[in-house]
C-alpha cells in the first residue's frame, strides 16, 4: 500500500487554519476500501480491534506532526459498521457522516441515544463549493437550517479554490466556531431537559 506523509506546505496550511479557529477531523487512516464489500468503506467489514488500531494510528500521525488531537471523525466514504460507533465515541466528540450514512441513521438505537455525537451532512450543503454557492444564491431569503457546509478540500483545489472563496464571501456573516456551535447545542439540550 502506497502512502505518504503530510508535506511541509500541507502542515503550514493546517497550522494556519487551526490558528484561525478551524478544527481538523480525522478522516480515516488509509482512505482505501476493504475488498469484497460491494461498496466503498474503510470501516466496514473489519473488527473492533482493527478499527481502533486505525483510529489510534491516524491520531498518532497527526499529533506527531504537532497538530492537535482531532475531536471529530469523518469516516471515509461516509460508511462504517454500526458496532464501531461506541468505540468512535471513546475518541471523538462527534462523528460526521454524509449521504451514504443515512441508511445507518433512521431509527437506529445508537443514533437516538447519541443525538450530540452523530451529525449527517447532506446535499445541497454537502459537495462541491459551486453547487452550494449556486443553491445559496438562489435561496438567499430562505437560508437552510443546516449548521455546517461540508466541502472536500481536494475537490476545491481542482478549481483553485475560486468557488470556495466566493462561498466564504457570501456566508462570512453566518460563520461561527465549533466552540460556539457546541455551546449552542448544550444550551438547547439543557433547555429541552
Amino acid at each position: 500500500m502506497e502512502t505518504r506523509s503530510l508535506n511541509s506546505e500541507e502542515l503550514r496550511i493546517l497550522g494556519l487554519l487551526i490558528s484561525e479557529g478551524c478544527h481538523i477531523a480525522l478522516h480515516g487512516l488509509t482512505h482505501r476500501s476493504e475488498p469484497d464489500l460491494g461498496f466503498l468503506s474503510e470501516f466496514c467489514g473489519i473488527s473492533m480491534e482493527q478499527a481502533e488500531h486505525r483510529i489510534l494510528q491516524g491520531i498518532e500521525i497527526l499529533t506527531s506532526k504537532g497538530l492537535p488531537t482531532p475531536t471529530i471523525f469523518i469516516p471515509p466514504f461516509n460508511t462504517f459498521d454500526e458496532k464501531l460507533f461506541p468505540m468512535f465515541r471513546n475518541y471523538f466528540d462527534v462523528v460526521i457522516g454524509g449521504p451514504e450514512s443515512v441508511w445507518h441513521a433512521p431509527g437506529k438505537a445508537w443514533v437516538s441515544s447519541s443525538p450530540n455525537h452523530f451529525y449527517c451532512s447532506l446535499p445541497p450543503l454537502y459537495g462541491h463549493g459551486k453547487m452550494m454557492l449556486d443553491t445559496l444564491l438562489k435561496s438567499r431569503e430562505h437560508w437552510f437550517e443546516g449548521k455546517w457546509l461540508t466541502l472536500h478540500w481536494a475537490w476545491e483545489y481542482q478549481g483553485h479554490y475560486n468557488n470556495l472563496k466566493k462561498l466564504l464571501v457570501l456566508i462570512k456573516d453566518n460563520i461561527y466556531t465549533w466552540e460556539e456551535f457546541r455551546a449552542e447545542q448544550e444550551k438547547a439540550n439543557s433547555f429541552n431537559s
